[in-house]
Order: structure tokens, then sequence, then C-alpha cells
């Protein structure tokens, strides 16, 4: 169909009168006469009054379109004339409709920005001229008064969004701040002082889109300024979108990075904005508007945190001089972080301070030590109040009658609100230190009488434990430490452990956090440790007392010694309870498992067997049953229990070097490993249940080390089962281990055991049955855990490859590598490009090694080169580049001949790419045979070689990748 004025309008009014389906290519149709060169013509027929809204809608859009993405369509003789067309369009429409009358003005912007100041010079006060011709804007028209505000405000914000080449964007920013003073200003200041409601809330607005944009503050604080407009006008007017966008231009004003240029003019803005603003937030908060209140104490913190350094001033002969300002900021803050109410549900507005005060304590912090000093005996006070503060708003809603339960989203934003409450609590231990560790624990016995007393009343001391938990990590290294940490300790002991769960909850990561601690006074132990036992009975709080556990198990062994069976029978009760959840169960075996390493073998051997009998018997009958996700759930968490006990013993060797535990353990592993086989025969298809299978061994080698020598054939046999029933990448994970562990040894008894398992790896990797061709997209896990299995090899011990043998030889794994190469996946890139690297730099030595470089050499170099010209991505280049750099180390003269082959030969003529010239690969190939020590300029070499293959080139300036050779990229 022909593109025509008619035509659109029928295409217009069509669309907007169908349904989905037929929208949908008139949609594309009208898509592509927005694009037409034609659109130039027909929108100002379509923009004509008597077209209906829609069509004219659709016009003043397109006319947008072609302003900000095709104007060099126009001949430059001709933007006067679609300048004025435009105007008298702007003037025909200025009392609306509204949405026409924005597009126009955001095409008149885009056309500014666009021509201006080279083709237009002064276009705002042209513009001022043309609408408001006399010299005061009261004698114009109110509607084109508003017309104007409207174009003046979208220039900025057009300015913000649209597309501007770099090299003209700081020009045209410059033209637009001149502007300000000469024409925008006049208007604004009329219109805020003078205009009618309209006009005010469009040059709030407007102000606000300028201010964002940053104008020289001196321009807009004084007396004839914009700044005192807008003050007096959030002053006087009850809240609103005119206030709502007045305090929004005045903190864009305030707080904009240009601002540090005028330190004076900002403590004058701050000295008349902030007593406005703080006394309109008291009103605001009293009249329960949360909205207007929520805006007032945000712009007051943005200003604080924006100038905190200017408002501190300077301390002179150690006493600090901060401006007025920065007190009546403080003041108001502290009422912002103390709003009565409880968070979220009744109030918002506490949390908005949280970062004011980091910033504020972060800057004392870094001063000089005489002004620290200073401001420390100057702000001490404040955040001593901050932190009572913040106890109370720490405290659990948890009983209140008068109040809802919260909702799901209501309870996370709390949980998030009580974190940062403990982050600020740490940053009043900053300028607090050791006195705030005594308010707390001076509250903490406060509350804790008053618990005492009325044990329904525990929400109190709970956040005060849950203070003292936030400063835990920072309290550790002052003077009284141990003091405090000891009242702290005995105060937490003295709990009922009848307590409410939640209080008990976090008394208990109170002790988890000083574990170290109690390593160093062991004695205070059995003071915590009673409740930390008892916790592991109750749902709710077991998750505090395994986590509390774990950190003394592993930070306070010592301390736990006489306590050890304790421990142990009380964790033995609650896992054969099965009241646990999965996390806390395997996390409690670790616990068990590092408590046993503190006792002696004939102590732990019989609980040992006890433990371990129970969960092997109970495997045998989930894997006898009928596979369900609640089995399979079962197996999985009890694997991962025994797992988490071997990766928890901590085993040392005597002087023999042999362990006294392996003649323990290694019966339970000949016991394990056959459960292990039936599991893994059953469920080799699911890569949950492999995950906890492996897991097992290899935790176990983990601790045993050498010891676990004896199990290793028993290892190797259900990895090489299972492999070859289902490949699943923690079994090559398991491999990689052992062959780190034992393959490099030569003199180890394990080491022909794991040269066997490497051969039965690559021969079931490489020559999968039924599997033609083994180096395919949809095996990316298998090839990437493979050639990261065989990179560590060629590192260790390359010539284990060399013993391999057929029908997978070293020859095999060059081909299958140099294969791997051509995928599009990135881990399998890099894992091979790290197997390639490590092959030829510590395998050329090797002789089997060396011969298959030099018979299949020329093919991995051509894949280097295709890899780098056409097929990977230029994130991966710099891993390719590393192969290429071994060969240049390692087989210099052959590189050589098959670079020159490959790329200057008589079949080189389109390799790799038909975009690169013969001089370009000369270059290139000089590059890489010169570049065999510095790496970083060979990977250089090979980004721009890659970039002008596929028709780009790198801006050494500034980095950026830009089209080189249109003409043939095209």
């Amino acid at each position: 169909m022909e593109i025509t004025a008619g035509n659109l309008e029928q295409i217009i009014l069509q669309f907007y009168c169908s349904d989905v389906v037929n929208q949908t290519p008139a949609h594309e149709w009208l898509t592509i006469a927005q694009q037409s060169p034609n659109a130039w013509c027909f929108v100002w027929d379509l923009l004509s009054p008597e077209k209906s809204p829609e069509v004219q809608f659709f016009a003043a859009t397109t006319l947008h379109t072609k302003v900000a993405k095709h104007l060099r369509e126009i001949p430059e003789e001709q933007y006067e004339s679609f300048k004025n067309k435009l105007i008298d369009t702007l003037k025909i429409y200025r009392n609306g409709p509204k949405i026409i009358v924005n597009r126009l003005c955001i095409a008149m912007a885009a056309f500014i920005l666009q021509i201006s100041p080279e083709k237009w010079e002064h276009p705002l006060s042209t513009l001022m001229n043309t609408f408001c011709p006399s010299s005061s804007p009261s004698d114009c028209d109110e509607s084109l008064r508003c017309l104007l505000l409207q174009l003046f405000m979208v220039l900025p914000e057009e300015f913000q969004t649209m597309h501007i080449p770099q090299g003209r964007r700081g020009l045209v920013r410059n033209e637009l701040q001149k502007s300000y003073p000469q024409a925008v200003s006049s208007v604004l200041v009329w219109a805020l002082e003078w205009g009618s409601q309209h006009e005010v809330e469009v040059a709030a607005e407007c102000a606000r889109a300028w201010m964002q944009l940053g104008v020289p503050l001196p321009e807009v604080i004084g007396e004839g300024g914009i700044a005192p407009k807008l003050i007096r006008l959030v002053c006087q007017i009850p809240w609103g979108a005119v206030t709502s966008a007045s305090l929004e231009a005045l903190g864009e004003m305030a707080t904009h990075p240009d601002t540090h240029h005028h330190p004076r003019s900002v403590l004058s803005l701050a000295s008349s904005l902030v007593p406005a603003v703080g006394e309109l937030a008291r009103r605001w908060t009293m009249a329960g508007i949360q909205e207007a209140a929520c805006s007032s104490f945000t712009l007051i913190t943005s200003i604080g945190e924006s100038h905190v350094r200017l408002l501190l001033g300077e301390a002179k002969e150690g006493v600090a001089n901060p401006s007025e300002v920065l007190l009546l900021i403080l003041e108001l803050l502290l009422e912002c972080t103390g709003m009565q109410g409880q968070y979220p549900s009744e109030e918002t507005l506490s949390a908005i301070p949280f970062g004011f005060w980091y910033i504020l304590q972060e800057e004392v912090v870094s001063l000089e030590t005489a002004q620290h000093d200073a401001y420390i005996r100057l702000l001490s006070p404040v955040y001593s109040r901050l932190a009572d503060i913040l106890l109370l708003k720490s405290v659990l809603p948890d009983g209140r009658e008068d109040l809802p339960p919260f909702t799901q989203e209501e309870a996370e934003s709390f949980r998030c609100y009580r974190t940062d409450i403990g982050d600020t609590m740490t940053y009043c231990h900053g300028m607090l230190h050791e006195s705030l560790s005594k308010q707390l624990l001076s509250r903490l016995n406060e509350q804790l009488e008053v618990h005492r007393r009325n044990p329904c009343v525990w929400q109190p001391l709970e956040a005060c434990l849950h203070a003292l938990l936030s400063i835990a990590e920072c309290a550790r290294g002052e003077s009284e430490a141990d003091s405090n940490i000891s009242q702290c300790m005995s105060a937490v002991g003295s709990l009922s452990l009848s307590s409410n769960p939640r209080l008990l909850a976090t008394a208990l990561e109170v002790i988890g956090a000083h574990a170290e601690w109690l390593n160093d006074h062991p004695g205070a132990v059995g003071i915590v440790l009673p409740l930390l036992v008892q916790g592991l009975s109750n749902v709710q709080t077991a998750p505090s007392a395994t986590m509390a556990l774990k950190d003394l198990s592993r930070d306070c062994s010592a301390g736990l010694m006489p306590y050890a069976h304790l421990i142990l029978n009380a964790s033995q009760e609650v896992i054969s309870q099965g009241t646990l959840r999965p996390a806390e169960t395997i996390r409690l075996m670790y616990v068990v498992g590092r408590v046993m390493s503190c006792l002696s073998v004939s102590d732990t051997a019989p609980f040992l067997d006890n433990l371990l009998m129970p969960f092997l018997n109970h495997l045998r009958q989930l894997n006898g049953g009928v596979p369900s996700p609640a089995v399979k759930a079962s197996i999985v968490v009890r694997l991962r229990m025994i797992a988490a006990l071997f990766s928890a013993m901590y085993i040392q060797s005597d002087n023999a070097g042999t362990s006294p535990w392996a003649p323990i353990l290694l019966p339970h592993l000949q016991q394990i490993f056959p459960i292990l086989e039936e599991i893994s025969a059953k469920w080799y298809y699911d890569e949950a249940v492999m995950q906890a299978v492996f897991l097992v061994p290899k935790n176990a080698a983990t601790t045993l080390l050498d010891d676990i020598i004896p199990a290793l054939p028993a290892v190797m046999h259900l990895l090489i089962t299972s492999y070859v029933l289902h490949q699943h990448p923690v079994m090559l994970d398991l491999a990689r281990h052992l062959i780190v562990m034992f393959g490099s040894n030569k003199v180890s008894e394990g080491a022909p055991v794991i040269g066997n398992l490497l051969e039965d790896i690559c021969r079931t990797t490489l020559c999968l049955p039924g599997n033609p061709n083994p180096i395919s997209s949809d095996r990316v896990d298998i090839l990437e855990a493979f050639f990261s299995l065989l990179s560590q090899v060629a590192r260790r011990n390359p010539s284990s490859l060399a013993s391999l043998g057929s029908p997978v030889d070293v020859s095999t794994l060059l081909r299958a590598s140099t294969e791997a190469l051509s995928l599009p996946e990135a881990p399998v890139i890099k894992s091979t490009s790290s197997f390639l690297s490590n092959f030829i730099m510590h395998g050329s030595e090797v002789k089997e090694i060396q011969s298959a470089i030099q018979n299949y050499g020329e093919a991995l170099v051509q894949r280097l080169l295709l890899c780098i010209g056409r097929d990977s991505p230029r994130t991966l280049i710099d891993h390719v580049s590393d192969v290429l750099l071994a060969l240049s180390k390692k087989s210099f003269d052959c590189l050589c001949q098959w670079m020159n082959i490959l790329l200057l030969g008589p079949q080189a003529k389109d390799f790799p790419s038909q975009r690169i010239t013969r001089q370009q690969k000369e270059l290139f190939v000089q590059t890489v045979l010169r570049e065999r020590c510095n790496k970083r300029c060979l990977q250089e070499a090979v980004r721009e070689f890659g970039l002008l293959c596929k028709g780009l080139s790198l801006n050494p300036s500034n980095g950026e990748v830009h089209i080189t050779n249109l003409s043939r990229v095209c």
C-alpha cells in the first residue's frame, strides 16, 4: 500500500479499532511509514486540527522519531523553514490535547539538541521572544506561557535520554547551562511568583528538570533566584504535586555533583532550606502525611550525605566547629530514626537516615588525630542517643495485641530493616568503641532483670542481644573486651531454657559469634553449653544452636573437650529423633566429626559404630524401595550427613605418617562403598543423588590423605562403574581430586591405580558407545570437567598421558581438544585452552607428546586461527592466545612453518576471513612469532587481528570497538 496521508489515517483508525491479531500487520506497516523519508511530508497533513486525536498523536510521535534519528534527511538550508513550521504547529496546539503538545515539545527539544549551537544560536532566547515577545511574561497569553514552560521542561529531560555523540554532549550541555540565566530563569521566577496554579505546577517540574541538568548554584539561591520561591511554595501550600516537585527541585539543587564548586552557596542554601523543610517534616509527620514527611526527611538526609565534610567545618585547637545546619540535621535525623510506630506496618521513615549515619562516621574516622578526637567528643552523645533509639526500633513486634500479624512481605522487610540496624550499630561502635559495649551491657542487665520479673516481656532483651551480636566482631579488640564479653556470656548463660524460642535463638547466635573468645577462655564454655545442647531439641532454636555449635567446634575445640561426650550424646539423640531439618542435620554431623576429632580413638570408636550403622541400614532400606521424590530426598540427606562427618574429622598423623583414625575409618568406608554402588546403579540418571554419592569418597580422601590408599581400588571401581552408566561432572571432579593427591607422586602406592583410572575415563569419555560424536554441545558440562581434569594431569604429570593406550592415546586427546575448540560454549573453550597450554608447555620433553604436536600441530593452529578470526567471541580470545604462546615457546620452528602456510600460503586467500588483507596477515604473523615472552602484547595482537577479521577495529584511545572497511563488511 502506498504511503500517503489518507492511507495512513485509515490504517491508524483501523489499528485502534482492531483486535490484537489485526493490530500486528497494521503496526508493522505504520512503523515502516514512520521510517520512510515521506514521513517529513505526511506528518503536517496528519497534524491538522481537524484530524482525530489518534491520528494527531501518531503524527506527533513520528515527528519526534524523525527529528531524533533521521534529521540528516532534511537539507540544512531547510532547517529554518522546518523550525518555523514546528513553532506554528505548537501555537496551534497550545490549548491541547496535552498528549499532543507534549510530543511536539519533545520534537522541538530534539531538534534544538541536534543543531544547537552550530545551526541555531541561543535557541531558548529565540523561543522566549517568539512566544512572549513583550518584556514581561505577564503580558503574554497564559497558554503561551504554559507552552514555553513545557518546552523548557522537556529540553533537559530529552538531553538526559537522547543519544548525543560524545564529542558534542559537553558542548550542548554548556549551551543549555548558559541559556538558564538568559531565558529560563526569568520565566520560572515569574511563574513561581505570579503564575496560575497550573503554571506554578509546570514551573516546579521545569525547575526540577533544570536542577537535575545542573546550573551554577549562585544563580538560583539569591533573592532573585528560584530557590527562595520554591521554599516559600512548599511552606505555604498544602502537600500535592507542586510541593512534591518543588522538594525534588530543591533536592537536585542542593545535591548536584557540581555544587562542591560553590561551598558558600551550599551553606547559604542549606541554612535556609533545612530549617524550613525540617519544620515541614515535623508538621507533616504529626498530620500523618507519610509521603510528604518521607520527601522532606529524604531531602534533609541527602543534604547531609552530600555535604557532610563541608558541614563539619574545621576543628581548631582541638575544638570542633560544625555548622549550625549540621546540628539541626543531626537532631532532625535522630527524630526520623526514632519515628514512633512499628516498621514497616505503621511507619517507614526511620530507615531513611541509615546511610547518613554511616557516611558521617566514615568522614570522622578518616580525619587526622586532633580533628578526629574533637569530633568524637562532639558526636559521641549523638551516637549514644542513636544506639538507644536503634534498640527501641529493633524490638520484635511479637506479642503486640494492637498490631495485626505481619504479611510475608512485611516480615521480610522488617528482617532487612533489622540487618540495617545491626550495621548502623557497628557505625556507632566506630564512634563510641568501649563505651557502646558498656552502654549495651547496661541495657542488657536492665532488660534481663525485667525479663526475670516478667518472662512474657522478652522482646527488649532480645533486641539488646541482637545489638551485641552486631558489634561482636569489632568489639573484640577493645581493652576491656574480656570483661565485657564475660558479662555478656554470663547473662546469656543465665537465661532460662523455657524462655521464648526467638530470644534463645538470638542468644545462641551471640555464643557462636564469640567462639574465638571462648577458645581463649575455656572456663566460660560450661556457662553457655547447656543452653546450646538444649537448643538442639527445639525446632525454632535448632538452626541457631547448630550454627553456634559449628562455630565452637571449629574455633573452640580445646574448650569443648571436657564436654565432648555431652555434645555427642545429645547430637546422636536429636539425630535419631529425626526432628531437625536436613540442613541442620548435616550441620550437626559436621559438629559431631569435629568433636570426635578431639577425643581418642578408643573413646569414639564405639560411638562412631553406633552412629553410622543405623545410617547404612536405612540407606539400604531406602534404596530397596520404590523410587520417589521423598526417597530421593532422604537418600541425599543421609549421604550428605556421612560426607559432612568425614569432612569435619581432623586427622593428625603420628611420626610414622600413619593416622590412628585410619584403622577405624577404613572399615566403615569398606562398608559404605557397596551401598554407594547399589545407589549409583539405581539412581545413576539423577544428578543430585550422584553428587551426594561422590561427595562421600571425596571428603574421605581429603580427610585421610595417604591413609585412604587401601580403599582406592574400591573408590576407582565405584567411579568407573558409575561413569560408564551415566556421565556426571561430579565424577570427573572426584577423579581430578584423586589425581592431584596421588597421580603426580610416582612413589605412591596409589599411582598405578590412578593411572588406570585416567585411562578408563579417557576411553569412556571419548569412545562413548552409541555416540559417534563425543565432542558436541549437548555434553558441555562433561567436556568442561574432562578437559579441566586433563589440564591438571598435563600440568602435574604429563608423562602419565603418554602412557595411555589404544584407543585413546595422546594424539586422540590432541585431536579431541582441537575439535572442542570449535564449540561455541565458553566453559569448554576455557578448559580446553587450559589443557592445550599445559599439554604443550609441560609435555614438550615427553617424546610421545612432542611427536603428537608435530603431527597434528598444523590442524591445531588452523583451528586456533578460526577461533580468533571467526568462531569464538572476543571475551574468549585471551584463552586461545595462551595456546599460541605455548606453541611459540615450545615449538617455535613448527609454528613459523604452520603460520606461513595457513595465512600466507597459496591456499590462504580468504583464510580465516575475507575481510583481512595480506599485509595485515603478515604483520600478525610477525607479531605472534616475535612476542614469545610478552603475554600481554601477544593478547593485544590476537584481539586486534580477531576484530579486523570480523570487520571491526579497536580505538586505542578509548577502547571502543567500531566497524572498519564498511564496504567490505556489507
